[in-house]
C-alpha cells in the first residue's frame, strides 16, 4: 500500500504552468558512461540497430541497471529501436502488433493490468518502457502505463529512476520543481531496498536534475486534486454489471463491431473536435456495458498495409510516415473515452468522442477507435472490435 501512494504522489506533480527547456531528463542524462566497462553497454555507443546482440543482453539475464544504460547508451529520437524490441516480444510471446499499440500509450494514473501484460517479465516492461520513452521523448506518456507495471513488481532503485525519469520528461513543460522532486522522490524512498544502480550513474543523473533545485520556494508544494493530462481524457467511470460477459452457448453471444467512423467535426463551443463513431452488436443477446476509446496513432506504411487500408487512406498513411519514426514531427497526441451501455442484438448505437481545445487534423487525421477495450465481453468475433480511419486535411 505505501508504495503505491508513492506512485501516485509522484503523478500528483504532473500539471504545472507550462515552461520550455532545450534539454530534458531523458535526453541529458547519459549514465551508460558509468557502465563503459560493460562490453555490450559500450558497443551500444557505436550501433545504429538494435542487433541481435543488444537484444540478447536485454532479454539475459544481466542486472537492469546494465541493461538500462544499453538503452541509454543507444541515445535518443530512434523508434526503430523501439519497433525492434517490440517485435521481439511479439514473437517471444505470441502477442499480436495490436497488442502494444494497447499498452504504448497513457492508460491513467492507476491502471489496471492490460491483459497480455502479464506475459511480459518486469525487465521486458522496463525496457519497451525505456526504449519508448527515449525513442519519442515529446510524448514520455506513452511509456508510462509499462513504466507503472514494471515499479508495482516490485521497483529496484533502477526501475524507480527510470520510472522518474518518464515522470520527470512530462513535467518539463509544466514546472522545473517538480522535476526535480519527483527524481529526489524516487532516489530517496526508503521502502525501495534494492539499490542496484551504480553511484557514479546516479551522480550522473542528478548533476542535471540539480540544475531544477533552484526553482523549488521553500514552502511545500501544494497538490491538485485534479489531475488531468491535457489532450489524454480520463476514462469515465460506468455502472458495471460486475463480472466478464461469457459466452454461453453458440446461439447466445455478443458481437460488438465498428460500423463507420464519421468525418470530425469541429464543435465552436468546445473549441475542439468531436468523432461520431456508428457501432452495432451483431450477436444475439444484450451486451453488457463497456468502454470505448478513441486514440491519435501514428501509422507507418507497413502497418497500414497490415490494418488493411487501401486507396486513399493507405496513401495518406504512407505519406504521414515521417510521424510514425520522427519524434520530431509536430503531432500532438490526444485520447478520448466513452461508454457503451447495453446494446441489444441486431441494435446500432452512436458514440460520440470529443476531444477538447484540440482539431484532430494537424493537418491530416489518423485516428483508431477500440471497442470493449477493458476487454469486458467475450466475443465470437474480437477483429471487428477496432476501426482506423486516415484523411486528408
Amino acid at each position: 500500500m505505501k508504495r503505491n501512494a508513492l506512485i501516485i504522489l509522484v503523478l500528483a506533480l504532473v500539471l504545472r504552468s507550462p515552461i520550455v527547456l532545450a534539454d530534458s531528463p531523458l535526453t541529458s542524462t547519459p549514465f551508460y558512461t558509468a557502465y563503459m566497462d560493460i562490453p555490450q553497454v559500450k558497443a551500444a555507443t557505436e550501433a545504429e540497430a538494435l542487433n541481435k546482440e543488444s537484444i540478447a543482453f536485454l532479454s539475459g539475464s544481466h542486472p537492469i541497471d546494465q541493461k538500462m544504460a544499453l538503452i541509454n547508451a543507444l541515445s535518443w529520437g530512434k523508434m526503430e529501436y523501439v519497433n525492434a524490441y517490440r517485435d521481439y516480444l511479439a514473437g517471444k510471446h505470441k502477442l499480436p502488433l495490436a497488442f502494444f499499440d494497447s499498452v504504448l500509450v497513457y492508460r491513467g494514473e492507476t491502471p489496471e493490468t492490460y491483459p497480455g501484460t502479464e506475459l511480459l517479465s518486469q525487465d521486458e516492461l522496463i525496457c519497451l518502457a525505456y526504449l519508448q520513452a527515449m525513442g519519442n521523448y515529446f510524448e514520455p506518456l506513452k511509456a508510462h502505463y509499462l513504466a507503472w507495471q514494471a515499479f508495482n513488481r516490485g521497483p529496484t532503485r533502477t526501475h524507480a529512476i527510470i520510472y522518474g525519469l518518464i515522470i520527470a520528461q512530462y513535467n518539463l513543460d509544466r514546472d522545473w520543481c517538480y522535476v526535480y522532486n519527483v527524481m529526489v522522490q524516487v532516489r530517496d524512498e526508503p521502502l525501495i531496498t534494492v539499490n542496484d544502480m551504480r553511484q557514479e550513474a546516479l551522480d550522473i543523473i542528478f548533476d542535471y536534475i540539480n540544475l531544477y533545485s533552484s526553482e523549488c520556494n521553500t514552502e511545500e508544494p501544494v497538490m491538485e486534486e485534479d489531475h488531468t493530462f491535457d489532450l489524454i481524457q480520463a476514462p469515465p467511470q460506468y455502472e458495471s454489471w460486475g463480472e466478464r460477459q461469457l459466452i454461453s452457448n453458440k446461439k447466445e453471444y455478443v458481437d460488438l463491431s465498428v460500423v463507420e467512423i464519421l468525418d470530425p467535426e469541429y464543435l465552436e463551443e468546445i473549441d475542439g473536435t468531436r468523432v461520431r463513431v456508428i457501432i452495432m452488436n451483431k450477436g444475439t443477446v444484450n451486451s453488457y456495458p463497456t468502454l470505448a476509446q478513441l486514440k491519435d496513432i501514428d501509422l507507418s506504411a507497413k502497418t497500414a498495409k497490415a490494418e488493411g487500408l487501401k486507396g486513399d487512406q493507405l496513401r495518406i498513411a504512407s505519406e504521414l510516415e515521417y510521424i510514425a519514426t520522427d519524434p520530431n514531427a509536430d503531432d500532438e497526441y490526444f485520447e478520448s473515452y466513452c461508454v457503451i451501455p447495453s446494446v441489444g442484438p441486431g441494435k446500432k448505437y452512436v458514440l460520440d468522442f470529443l476531444i477538447y481545445g484540440h482539431w484532430i487534423y494537424d493537418p491530416n487525421c489518423e485516428i483508431k477507435v477500440i471497442l470493449d477495450l477493458e476487454n469486458v465481453i467475450e466475443e465470437t468475433n474480437e477483429k471487428n472490435n477496432s476501426l482506423i480511419f486516415v484523411a486528408g486535411g
